[in-house]
């Protein structure tokens, strides 16, 4: 790993053990009282964590949407990281909820989603994303708005998926403008970017039509 990763977490995660794994992986870390997020990556990244308890927690006592304006008024990117398997917890939510509001995060909010197996899996994650963004010079604050352009989180959401690496990510987007779209167009559709076959359509499509079960 690259030395000299710049992050800034909130005092609150102190306890979580998260930071001492960062700093054993070199990373350079502050703590702060964050308006948002849990994590600051190099300026430009805010990053919630989330046990699989606290999401679902969060979710029932108002926090979580909450969190999610905070990150878009930042003017930063976002990313939500939740550890663990939400389908093991004893929760007492529906099912239909907890999609519900991973859908609204990814789509409405626009912040991508990424499921981590836990702490370890967690911070090598962040680390590889604070590289990414010195090795691609990708560390310029990005601001959320209207147009074209191509937004840094929702690029990064993209190209998380199985066989849809970051040049793809740039086609569909440019293609259909935003997420919702990609989120609701058909094979057909899909079809019609460049890059995109029968299996990558059909692929793409079934994934956000899957039972939460199978996520």
């Amino acid at each position: 790993m690259e030395k000299n990763v710049e992050i800034i977490a909130d005092h609150r995660e102190k306890i979580s053990g998260l930071p001492e794994l960062l700093i054993r992986h070199q990373a350079v870390v502050t703590f702060s009282s964050l308006k948002a997020g849990d994590y600051l990556l190099n300026n430009t990244l805010l990053v919630e964590r989330k046990t699989a308890g606290d999401f679902v927690q969060s979710l029932l006592d108002g926090r979580l949407f909450n969190q999610c304006r905070k990150i878009r008024e930042s003017g930063l990117s976002g990313l939500f990281i939740i550890e663990g398997n939400l389908d093991l917890i004893d929760r007492k939510i529906s099912v239909e909820a907890i999609q519900g509001a991973l859908l609204s995060i990814m789509v409405s909010w626009q912040l991508p989603v990424y499921f981590s197996s836990g702490k370890e899996e967690t911070a090598n994650v962040l680390m590889r994303i604070c590289n990414f963004q010195k090795t691609s010079g990708n560390s310029a604050r990005l601001h959320y708005g209207s147009g074209k352009k191509c937004h840094g989180s929702q690029i990064f959401f993209l190209q998380s998926l199985p066989n849809v690496g970051p040049q793809l990510a740039l086609r569909l987007l440019g293609h259909f403008g935003t997420i919702e779209h990609i989120v609701t167009a058909d094979v057909i559709e899909l079809k019609s970017v460049e890059g995109v076959g029968k299996k990558k359509a059909e692929f793409i499509y079934n994934f956000f039509r899957k039972s939460y079960s199978c996520l």
